[in-house]
């Protein structure tokens, strides 16, 4: 069986005190925050009735201050339980005791759910659903799943299509070849049986093929089966969407979900940054680099088309979903949480002073705490603001995101690190590429990266620059440089410089290994469901049909470290140290042990975080993720990085 490794590369009561007012608290309980509130001014200052005023859609505590009449303190929408009689859901609101009966079928529409592509084609998925009293838009699971999900990953098998099928009153069964969905929509849950498979986006064929991400050259490696091994398998995975008010939706076989939950669970992990503009899906790896601007006419199409574009308000609804849509995704897919000591993104939030803004209804407010919550805390080196939402696209929050990045003390170590380095180096006239000094060779990259996808042509190197590999394959830079070592017969000692590379993609590890190891291997563990792997590769590094090329006992190999070398820049010395390739000289390596992922916010926003996948060193039973960095073997002053005899001075000190 096929063994497939990561697909990502390159988301109450309230509390009374007695007496005829109250002011607004902070405090939490099992089904209600009070915050959110509407209207002008410090919602803090103000004295609340202690009853319960209400409409329809949501509750509120009225201002009882002269002049402030229409200021509602602790807005939410209602919390309803709820009782089936027939074709009407009879609701009770758990938090001030509204009562009504709505219809048990859901708003059906008739227009497509579409997925609008950069080259103006789109792919359709049918089951688009409005849920009633709200601006949350659902989608058939099994529709959405089958004509999307597997249309990026080319499985479109009919074997691989979901097939849902009710299983009795209240609970779904969604079934493929590939494992099960349960899903129960009285408590609102989902269940995964094969969460590496449904989840993760991996699948089990008859051959040992290997796809890193989704582009390794299928030809040219594969995993080494005789060492590749699992030190643990995935677990099920459960969902508890009624811990973030998601409602999902059972009717006529179907099992409906929000759009934007659909995104959380099956495309941002797997690498496919989706993003949902209230119409349509678009792909958010199209969107310039702009966070504030519109940037290209793809992007100009995904704003201009929402219904929330310039949007000054939303609905209680849609800025409670919203809200709860985010912790959902940071909760289950952050893979930093624990690490970072989180234990509800919901707690740190409202801990933080955070949660009364991201609940606001103000589309600015909103935006700008965001902002500034990822700038202060969020920021971990991989994860950033991508693209602001609809709503508020062309107001610059980079104030609020600079303010941010000074309180952020990686940032700060990064941007310091790189800023003195780039100094050092353009002083000593280098770049990236080869240099040689006596008897050692010096391959400094400032990144990685994976040239092409699918497979590729062996192509000659000596017809292109350094600086040209260095942005198109760092794999192709390192053939070039090795041919121009091995025609240097005084060559004993290559370095590799690593003191400038903040990373890139994953994807480059294993061939970049094969050049210095006959074991080229990673090991990481997924933060979702459990699973701890320790995968070995076999490469053919020239491309002639013989696997398992290396240069492994030609040359003493050395890493060059600073506290810039970060991500793939980290993973890379983890390795290198841990399966005793060479020596680290310089500085401890910057950290940053997590695969990239995207976040998409509900409202329409982009984020980037720390996905699920990290890497790290098993030993004695304990996986241990690699996010503080990597000590040296010898410690090198910053002034001396690019000291070619001060490297070799290092490098034979150290043996």
């Amino acid at each position: 069986m096929r063994r497939t490794a990561l697909k990502s590369l390159l988301i109450l009561s309230s509390l009374f005190v007695m007496g005829c007012s109250v002011k607004t608290s902070n405090n939490n309980n099992n089904n209600y925050y009070p915050g959110g509130g509407g209207g002008g001014g410090d919602i803090d200052t103000h004295t609340y009735d202690t009853k319960w005023s209400y409409d329809s859609n949501s509750h509120w505590h009225a201002c009882l201050d002269s002049g402030y009449t229409n200021l509602r303190g602790d807005e939410a929408p209602h919390r309803f339980s709820e009782t089936l009689d027939g074709n009407n859901i009879h609701r009770t609101c758990k938090v001030c005791n509204y009562t009504d009966t709505v219809s048990a079928n859901p708003i059906l529409s008739n227009q497509d759910l579409k997925l609008i592509l950069p080259d103006g084609n789109s792919r359709s998925s049918n089951g688009y659903v409005m849920r009633s009293k709200s601006d949350i838009i659902y989608v058939d699971l099994a529709e959405i799943y089958n004509t999307m999900y597997y249309y990026f990953f080319g499985f479109n098998s009919s074997s691989f299509q979901l097939n849902c099928q009710q299983t009795s009153n209240n609970v779904y069964k969604l079934t493929c070849n590939i494992g099960y969905i349960n899903v129960d929509v009285a408590n609102d849950t989902m269940y995964f049986n094969e969460p590496r498979y449904m989840l993760v986006g991996q699948y089990r064929t008859d051959n040992d093929v290997a796809y890193l991400a989704t582009g390794i050259e299928t030809n040219y490696v594969s995993f080494n089966l005789n060492k590749t091994k699992d030190y643990a398998t995935p677990k099920s995975v459960t969902f508890n969407f009624a811990n973030y008010f998601i409602d999902l939706i059972g009717y006529n076989n179907r099992v409906y979900i929000p759009v934007s939950t659909f995104i959380d669970i099956f495309a941002n992990p797997n690498g496919v940054p989706l993003v949902f503009n209230g119409k349509n899906l678009y792909l958010g790896s199209y969107f310039g680099n702009s966070m504030f601007e519109i940037n290209n006419d793809y992007e100009n199409q995904y704003f201009n088309t929402s219904p929330w574009y310039r949007q000054a308000n939303r609905t209680i609804q849609m800025a409670d979903f919203n809200y709860y849509e985010l912790c959902f995704a940071l909760d289950n897919y952050y893979g930093l949480k624990d690490f970072r000591g989180i234990s509800s993104f919901d707690s740190y939030f409202q801990s933080n002073n955070y949660k009364k803004k991201l609940l606001s209804k103000e589309a600015k407010t909103y935006e700008d705490s965001l902002v500034s919550f990822v700038g202060n805390w969020l920021y971990d080196g991989h994860a950033g603001f991508t693209k602001s939402d609809p709503a508020t696209i062309g107001t610059s929050f980079s104030n609020t995101l600079a303010a941010g990045y000074r309180n952020n003390e990686r940032y700060q170590t990064l941007m310091s690190t790189q800023s003195e380095l780039m100094g050092y180096r353009n002083n000593a006239g280098y770049g990236v590429g080869l240099r040689t000094y006596q008897d050692l060779a010096i391959v400094a990259f400032d990144q990685f990266m994976k040239y092409a996808y699918g497979d590729t042509q062996y192509i000659n190197v000596d017809d292109y620059s350094y600086s040209y590999l260095h942005d198109y394959g760092t794999e192709l830079l390192f053939r070039k440089a090795f041919i121009n070592i091995t025609r240097n017969s005084s060559i004993k000692y290559i370095l590799f410089d690593l003191s400038l590379n903040g990373g890139g993609m994953v994807d480059a590890l294993p061939w970049l290994f094969a050049y210095i190891s006959d074991d080229p291997f990673m090991t990481y563990r997924n933060t979702l469901t459990g699973e701890i792997s320790d995968n070995h590769y076999l490469v053919d590094l020239d491309y002639n049909g013989t696997k398992g090329d290396t240069y492994k006992n030609r040359y003493k190999f050395y890493l060059l470290t600073s506290n810039l070398s970060f991500s793939c820049g980290n993973a890379f010395p983890t390795f290198f140290k841990h399966g005793n390739m060479g020596k680290i000289i310089g500085e401890k390596s910057g950290g940053g042990a997590c695969v990239v992922s995207s976040i998409a916010t509900a409202c329409g926003g982009l984020l980037r975080m720390s996905s699920v996948n990290q890497f790290g060193t098993y030993t004695n039973g304990t996986f241990t993720p690699n996010e503080n960095g990597i000590a040296v073997d010898y410690s090198l002053p910053r002034n001396n990085f690019y000291n070619n005899q001060a490297l070799r001075n290092a490098i034979i000190s150290i043996g």
